[in-house]
């Protein structure tokens, strides 16, 4: 039993290309915490996951991943989705994308403030450019 477990967990695992460092941003929202965070796909592309992991941040430079913060399940373009769990600002988050995943993305962030709850939103956009926080 234990064997199968492992075995899923590696699949699981596997399907997921890991974070580079294009692909990865630091928390720098106007709040202490953050509650929610929301993917919002704005490619092409239409039925994929992809998965934010939190990090951090080594003293040589390199990034080590502590945990999934979860996986997004997004149908079409267009589509969004959201997990809810405490981000400390200052904390970083990796975006994975499939590994099979056409072509490539890049993303913007954007911080809301609503009474009840403190969101960031992760903008998936086509195309290859330069990190921008809206």
């Amino acid at each position: 039993m234990k064997k199968i477990l492992a075995l899923l967990a590696v699949l699981a695992l596997g399907t997921f290309a890991f974070a580079d460092d294009s692909m990865i941003f630091k928390v720098e929202g106007p709040e202490k915490s953050y509650n929610q965070i929301r993917i919002e796909n704005e490619t092409s592309q239409a039925g994929f996951d992809c998965r934010l992991v939190t990090l951090e941040l080594e003293k040589d430079g390199t990034y080590k991943n502590t945990g999934v913060y979860g996986t997004y399940n997004l149908k079409e373009s267009g589509d969004g989705d959201s997990n809810s769990g405490s981000v400390e600002r200052k904390s970083y988050i990796g975006i994975e994308m499939p590994k099979d995943f056409p072509g490539s993305v890049t993303f913007e962030i954007e911080y809301k403030d609503y009474p009840f709850y403190d969101v960031i939103i992760i903008h998936l956009k086509d195309g290859v450019s330069e990190f921008k926080e809206l």
